[in-house]
């Protein structure tokens, strides 16, 4: 009982956590695109359509971060297309926005934007919450063995993705080195200095 009863709350405070975003918004203006917010399953169509019809091929990034999959989608057809990604005037890139940021061909930050960077954390997904509850049925209290190699191989697929994304942005692999050092409830605001020797802002 106990253990059905901390899956349930498990899941309430992940009801929270969503509730608590505030959904991407993109908007086309003379300069290129702008999105705003968090990055959710189906933000990759969206920025890319704007894009495409856009005269100026610039993407301006402020985000707290969101789903890493959907950012490196992105970012991976930013590349292709050729499209610049900047942090304007007073933004915030964080988290997952960062691996958006880096997929552009050219990445400029204006000196009052903001870069924060942390540890991935995939805990906190429909995924996650499914193999719980699948765990927990099938095996009960050992299930906990079984949650554990999942995450492990998780990490292990997640972190092979970003490098291998990384390597073709061009950024140094030392990033995630950095990154990794933060908790994923923390933030560690990265220094214009640090992200260009880090070719993260290559411009």
């Amino acid at each position: 009982m106990f253990r059905r009863v901390w899956i349930l709350g498990f899941a309430i405070l992940i009801c929270s956590v969503a509730n608590h975003s505030m959904a991407g918004s993109v908007s086309s203006f003379q300069g290129g695109v702008h999105f705003v917010g968090d990055i959710e399953e189906g933000d990759h169509a969206k920025i890319i359509n704007a894009l495409q019809n856009s005269n100026q091929k610039t993407l301006y990034l402020n985000s707290d971060g969101g789903v890493v999959t959907e950012a490196i989608q992105i970012g991976e057809d930013l590349r292709a297309l050729g499209v610049e990604t900047r942090l304007g005037k007073f933004s915030r890139c964080a988290s997952a926005c960062v691996l958006i940021f880096a997929g552009g061909v050219i990445r400029s930050a204006h000196s009052t934007s903001e870069i924060f960077v942390h540890m991935g954390s995939g805990i906190f997904n429909a995924e996650a919450l499914a193999k719980f509850e699948e765990a927990y049925q099938e095996f009960g209290t050992a299930g906990s063995a079984v949650l554990a190699s999942f995450f492990e191989q998780q990490a292990a697929l997640m972190t092979l993705a970003q490098v291998q994304y990384l390597l073709k942005c061009g950024v140094s692999i030392r990033f995630l080195e950095v990154a990794s050092e933060v908790h994923h409830h923390d933030g560690y605001k990265l220094p214009k200095t640090q992200a260009i020797e880090l070719n993260l802002i290559n411009s």
